[in-house]
């Protein structure tokens, strides 16, 4: 049996999890802290604000980088109110302002009223994309929990599938006992990591136990 869900973070969550270095602070939209973002993808508002928005998609971060911000900067005072106001507001999750740039009042303004948070980091553009993206596609993996017995075989994981009682966990231990190691027992945790990785571990609560017909619970880190 395999249950599966796609996991998602609001702006709050993002703010208390993410790694120090980005140094995340709330600048505008706080009521907005629930908005939920469900894709590691980051996209940058440049096209946005030059008025083609088709492709602003809801559920991810967007960026306003040095180009965006001296951008707005250059317009005329109506010219960068216009600019703001035709932004699809309602399709954007959140906007994180890099290099520590303040972006014009008029967009700030634009956030708070339509409860988007506004967050900066200290980081240039490109070293903020990297590291939010790598941490949200650890956070937004998809994963699945999959009946059976996982085991690090020389180094490579190797997943033991059948019906109950077939022996899978005996199996394992003859496996463990030849010095090969335990990743999880009954439920194993899998994350997609990208399109070509796959990695499993094991539930908190089982970490390090396995259930022998016979011998009961057995705490495989004594043996």
């Amino acid at each position: 049996m395999t249950a599966s869900f796609a996991p998602e973070i609001t702006v709050a969550e993002l703010l208390a999890q993410a790694p120090p270095e980005l140094d995340l602070r709330v600048i505008a939209g706080a009521t907005g802290a629930a908005n939920v973002i469900r894709s590691p993808r980051i996209q940058k508002l440049g096209l946005a604000l030059a008025g083609f928005p088709h492709y602003v998609h809801q559920g991810r971060v967007q960026i306003l980088g040095q180009s965006e911000v001296t951008f707005l900067q250059h317009l005329s005072p109506s010219d960068r109110q216009r600019a703001v106001e035709r932004l699809p507001w309602r399709e954007i999750t959140c906007v994180l302002v890099t290099k520590g740039l303040t972006p014009p009042s008029e967009f700030l303004e634009a956030a708070e009223r339509q409860c988007v948070p506004v967050l900066v980091s200290s980081l240039l553009s490109s070293v903020a994309i990297l590291k939010l993206t790598e941490f949200l596609q650890r956070t937004l993996a998809p994963r699945a929990w999959i009946h059976g017995v996982m085991v690090e075989v020389f180094g490579v994981g190797v997943l033991l599938l059948g019906e109950s009682g077939l022996g899978k966990s005996e199996c394992a231990l003859d496996l463990i006992q030849r010095g090969h190691r335990l990743v999880s027992d009954d439920v194993v945790e899998v994350h997609a990591l990208g399109s070509d990785r796959v990695i499993g571990r094991a539930p908190e609560r089982t970490r390090g136990h396995m259930e022998i017909r016979g011998l009961g619970i057995l705490d495989i880190r004594e043996l």
